[in-house]
């Protein structure tokens, strides 16, 4: 069939946009990434237990631990190119604090005897007595064992009169001190005059002249056995110089004589 020119004309300026129409199908725009987020940090410890010892007991106690530091915060994502631009990553929560340590207390209590009070004379039971200096009010307390005593002469007055060899001797048997030295008021003894049972009649005179076999004295208490050394003093009956504590033990008269020590 043949195109009249007007019809040809038309035909020639249609054909450019058809063949634009036959292109290519337009990209589709992609989106950017996602954005990444970082895990939080793990809480602390417990701090490590502090000990503290008291005079009643001891006390331990645990300090609570730190806290964990707080998590950083995800990357925001990248825009997309040609597209809707994603949402930023979200931020990392923050870490859990650590949990306090617990708290533990332990007390130990240590239980004593309490002294028992008493006056001079009162029955502190078996192997005790009343320690009351002055003879007045005291404590009870134990009796030192007699053996193995301290063997210094250091005379004391009882409060029984009589005159100890020394303090430790007095605690041995029981007897509380009324004074230090010599009694002044001594109970006397002699020939028909006793002591009272467990004492000595110490017969100490002036001088060798006034050495004689009815020389009276007062009562004394010794240790159970003389020490092997101190003071001397010479007898009367044999003019030999012995230990004081010996001619007190056997109860003859006796002087001292510097020329003994």
């Amino acid at each position: 069939m043949r195109l009249s020119a007007p019809r040809l004309l038309l035909s020639l300026a249609a054909f450019p946009l058809w063949l634009a129409g036959c292109g290519d199908t337009p990209a589709t725009p992609t989106g950017g990434t996602a954005g990444t987020t970082t895990a939080s940090d793990t809480g602390g410890q417990g701090g490590a237990p502090t000990t503290t010892t008291g005079q009643a007991g001891t006390s331990t106690t645990s300090e609570g631990g730190t806290g964990g530091t707080a998590g950083t915060g995800g990357t925001a994502g990248t825009a997309g190119t040609g597209g809707q631009p994603p949402t930023g990553g979200a931020g990392g929560q923050g870490g859990t604090g650590g949990q306090g340590g617990t708290l533990t207390t332990t007390t130990t209590t240590t239980t004593g005897t309490m002294p028992v009070a008493c006056t001079w004379g009162d029955d502190c039971g078996p192997g005790k007595y009343c320690e009351a200096p002055g003879c007045a009010a005291g404590t009870c307390v134990q009796k030192p064992v007699p053996a193995g005593l301290p063997p210094d002469p250091t005379p004391v007055c009882g409060c029984d009169s009589v005159t100890y060899w020394n303090s430790a001797v007095a605690a041995s048997q029981g007897m509380s001190i009324a004074a230090e030295g010599p009694c002044s008021t001594p109970i006397p003894c002699g020939p028909g005059m006793s002591c009272p049972a467990g004492q000595k009649c110490n017969r100490r005179v002036e001088d060798a002249a006034s050495c004689s076999p009815g020389s009276q004295g007062e009562c004394w208490s010794t240790a159970l056995s003389c020490p092997l050394e101190g003071p001397l003093g010479r007898a009367c009956t044999n003019d030999k110089c012995e230990l004081q504590c010996s001619l007190i033990q056997s109860q003859n008269p006796w002087f001292e004589d510097p020329t003994c020590n």
